[in-house]
């Protein structure tokens, strides 16, 4: 079923079918990704694998990703800092601080501290109340791409009108 929010036609799949023919046969169709205005803002006009536009660009990013980072030597070079972590993530579930365990925040920490070691050389921690500013920066930006759809993305030619930040 093809709908149109505004100007963006939304496409309804409902039979396991009808998704194998989408994903299979018509992969290139619907290969591209929408364009969102507040991801196009944080992503420098959609310059990250995330965003990016299914385009040559996207592909050579992709390939640079896939050889440079997900590599199966770069990936087992970190394997310390993960098991480390994890070591620290049981340890913090086996004797938490306080009765309640969140395992949200937890899981956060976790993956706040292997990619700040793996990128950056080092952990940052939390700050007072336990936020860190990456948390809380990570938790901004979630917040932005979840929610925060424009109204300029569905109604282009009316964007003049419907101006906000994003």
């Amino acid at each position: 079923m093809l709908l149109k929010f505004g100007s963006v036609p939304v496409v309804v799949v409902s039979s396991a079918e009808a998704a194998r023919e989408i994903l299979k046969t018509h992969d290139l169709v619907f290969a591209d990704r929408p364009f969102i205005s507040v991801a196009n803002r944080l992503t420098y006009n959609g310059r990250d694998v995330a965003f990016a536009r299914y385009s040559e660009y996207w592909r050579q990013v992709k390939s640079i990703c896939v050889t440079q980072l997900l590599s199966s030597r770069r990936v087992q070079s970190f394997h310390d800092v993960r098991e480390e972590e994890v070591a620290l993530l049981i340890r913090n579930i086996e004797h938490p601080p306080s009765k309640i365990v969140n395992l949200s925040d937890l899981l956060a920490e976790l993956t706040q501290n292997v990619v700040s070691r793996v990128a950056l050389g080092r952990k940052y921690g939390s700050g007072e109340n336990g936020n860190s500013s990456y948390k809380i920066l990570l938790e901004e930006i979630m917040e932005l791409l979840g929610y925060s759809r424009s109204m300029r993305d569905y109604f282009p030619l009316l964007g003049f009108v419907l101006c906000s930040n994003f």
